[in-house]
């Protein structure tokens, strides 16, 4: 009679179940693999489900020897014998569990004969090498992006293609056959050298018009141009988009284009590569009204571009709830230096109310001169904010800490705050009801301690609930010690944070 434990591993799903969740230790696998039939095949099925290179693959039909290559310091693999039609026998009965391909090793590399070999000996189309591969990731340092094209079918869902050097033709090709090998494609990175992707306009804006089943996208700046925009902005199901990548912004004629109510789909957009103004603009012109997330990193913009950008977004749209904007100084000389007399960035008033948004996130921003009357004015019209961090780089501070107490009962969702405050005026007169119910961290910035210990003590314990942590950026070992010591008078349940550079 079989027990408990020998009927749940004699059950075909279960066994799976338990053999995927010690993918991991694939030593353990392979020892699995051995113990009978059933478990055998189970574990084959995990051990191929996701591979870190072709190789595998091109084992199976025959013996592979290495010569190193001492100029690329590389391992370059070709075959000992010619491929046989018997070795593919084996080979099929391992290529139909293989549904990943990330082949991100930089130091392994095939001889051009590999390939001859398997277009001459195929006993198949092409497109069943893998017949239900769905994802390639691949780092193109090497010269194994040959294979892709011969790997690419309709089960294919995601095509990661990095760092191509020096492969400008092989690249043009892989992408050539995506329309016809892959068109239920729903994820496409490209991240291609930069030099070499000017020479594929306009054959790319056909390839995406070819792939309506498109839902995640990440291109290089060279790729978006005005036609690929257009392009984009009508695929039905684009969800993510991410255009990263650029030392320098680039012009993109957004008026020029035919966006009125496209991006049906797009819920998320990380850019880099336009000013904070064209980004307003192609926002108020495409209105993507199920836009979720916006992840901008900007360069020296003015201050009248951060509140065109936040009163665009807050009134286009509709489904808005995390925007998130990080300067990088790209003239590191003066960037510290103060300028008293230079334009303060300030929120448009009146701002529409928009009751979605939940993080609100300025790194590195301008110079903000915050206070109390415009914190309630964006407190007022931001109810719902959980996430608030207004990092500025450079000062002096200008909203005191006691304007806290003002904050408070506009910021009944807060749970981390981050503000540059002046802590050299205290006011003691809080009323009981002003504190932060669900505050969890509160950010001090670049802040210098100007007020005793006890008094800042005194003030915070009236405003922030007990179990709140203050969180530190950027302050010198000098600053540190000082808040340090406001934390050393708090109860135990406070911690201190030190947040590292360059976190957004």
């Amino acid at each position: 009679m079989q027990s408990a434990s020998d009927r749940v591993l004699s059950t075909a799903e279960l066994l799976r179940l338990i053999l995927e969740n010690l993918w991991s230790d694939r030593k353990q696998t392979y020892r699995n693999a051995l113990v009978s039939k059933a478990w055998s095949n189970e574990a084959s099925n995990v051990l191929w489900y996701q591979l870190d290179s072709f190789l595998p693959l091109l084992k199976l039909l025959g013996p592979m020897s290495s010569m190193s290559d001492a100029m690329h310091s590389t391992d370059v693999f070709e075959y000992d014998r010619h491929v046989r039609p018997c070795d593919w026998d084996v080979y099929q009965r391992y290529s139909w569990r293989v549904r990943k391909i990330h082949d991100l090793e930089r130091f392994l590399d095939v001889d051009d004969s590999v390939v001859f070999d398997l277009m001459a000996t195929a006993p198949f189309s092409s497109s069943a090498l893998a017949p239900n591969l769905k994802e390639i990731l691949y780092d193109g340092a090497r010269s194994l992006i040959k294979f892709i094209p011969l790997f690419i079918n309709e089960s294919l869902e995601c095509l990661g293609l990095y760092e191509i050097l020096n492969a400008g033709m092989m690249y043009r090709r892989v992408l050539s056959y995506i329309p016809y090998n892959a068109p239920n494609l729903r994820r496409l990175e490209l991240h291609p050298e930069y030099n070499m992707v000017e020479m594929i306009h306009p054959e790319f804006d056909i390839i995406l018009a070819a792939l309506p089943h498109l839902t995640e996208v990440s291109l290089p700046p060279a790729h978006f141009v005005t036609s690929t925009l257009n392009i984009l902005a009508r695929l039905p199901h684009l969800a993510n988009l991410d255009v990263t990548g650029s030392l320098s912004p680039i012009t993109l004629d957004v008026t020029a284009t035919s966006l009125a109510d496209t991006f049906p789909a797009l819920t998320t957009v990380d850019i880099d590569v336009l000013s904070l103004g064209d980004i307003a603009s192609l926002i108020k012109t495409s209105k993507p009204r199920k836009l979720r997330s916006l992840y901008v990193l900007c360069r020296n913009e003015s201050c009248e571009t951060y509140g065109r950008l936040i009163a665009t977004v807050t009134s286009t749209c509709q489904a808005i709830q995390d925007i998130r904007v990080r300067r990088v100084c790209v003239d590191s000389g003066n960037d510290d230096e103060i300028d008293l007399d230079q334009p303060t960035f300030s929120f448009p008033t009146p701002l529409r109310r928009c009751m979605t948004l939940t993080t609100l996130n300025l790194y590195h921003a301008p110079r903000l001169c915050l206070n109390v009357e415009t914190m309630i004015v964006l407190l007022s019209s931001l109810p719902s904010l959980e996430i608030l961090k207004l990092s500025e780089r450079i000062g002096p501070a200008t909203l005191p800490l006691s304007a806290l107490a003002e904050m408070a009962p506009l910021c009944p969702h807060m749970k981390s705050l981050t503000l540059c405050m002046d802590t050299a005026q205290l006011s003691m007169s809080t009323p009981p009801e002003r504190r932060f119910n669900c505050l969890k961290v509160l950010g001090v910035g670049l802040s210098p301690l100007k007020s005793p210990a006890p008094a800042v003590v005194s003030f915070l314990g009236m405003v922030l609930p007990k179990e709140c942590a203050l969180e530190m950026s950027g302050l010198n070992r000098e600053e540190q010690a000082k808040w340090k010591t406001v934390v050393d008078f708090l109860p135990m349940a406070w911690e201190l944070r030190t947040v590292r550079e360059g976190c957004c």
